[in-house]
């Protein structure tokens, strides 16, 4: 058993959105999310001695600065039960030739639907499921050690079910 050392600069996130109630029933709205993943130029981790003979690694990554968009709808359907639909495209971070399946690798798409429903004034139960798929990519990278490339095409698909309780006070 050993330990290691690794640092990964985490991005930084803003994020602008607006919403807007076009009808009673209905609120709509929108967001961009600018994501800082430039401050990723590399991924260092060195080992113990007692780990891998204290092998290092500094692989390059070299990430730029992206966007995220999304759109959403909510639907009053009752005073107690409301409809939600929306979407998002993130973009990946990710240049051509540093791609390689540990990270954010590819532009995405998502869709999400749900509902909430409220049995008692201040109690809501929540459900949803998000879809995402990601737009296929070729690329490759090289590995620092043993100079091999690995390559591929690289693709996404999931889907993501969720539910919620909520209580409020």
């Amino acid at each position: 058993m050993g330990t290691f050392d690794a640092f990964l600069p985490l991005p930084a996130n803003w994020n602008v959105g607006i919403s807007y109630q076009p009808a009673d029933q209905w609120i709509v709205s929108g967001e961009v999310q600018f994501v800082g993943w430039g401050a990723y130029k590399t991924l260092n981790i060195q080992f113990s001695q007692e780990v891998l003979d204290g092998y290092s690694i500094d692989a390059p990554k070299e990430y730029k600065n992206l966007r995220i968009y999304c759109l959403g709808a909510q639907y009053a359907a009752t005073n107690r039960f409301d409809l939600h639909l929306g979407a998002y495209l993130d973009e990946s971070p990710v240049k051509s030739d540093y791609l390689n399946p540990e990270t954010p690798s590819m532009n995405k798409l998502g869709i999400t639907a749900g509902f909430s429903f409220r049995p008692l004034e201040y109690f809501s139960v929540d459900v949803a499921l998000a879809y995402v798929t990601g737009f296929g990519r070729d690329g490759s990278y090289t590995d620092q050690l043993s100079g091999i490339e690995f390559g591929g095409h690289y693709k996404v698909n999931a889907f993501t079910p969720s539910v919620g309780v909520s209580y409020a006070f």
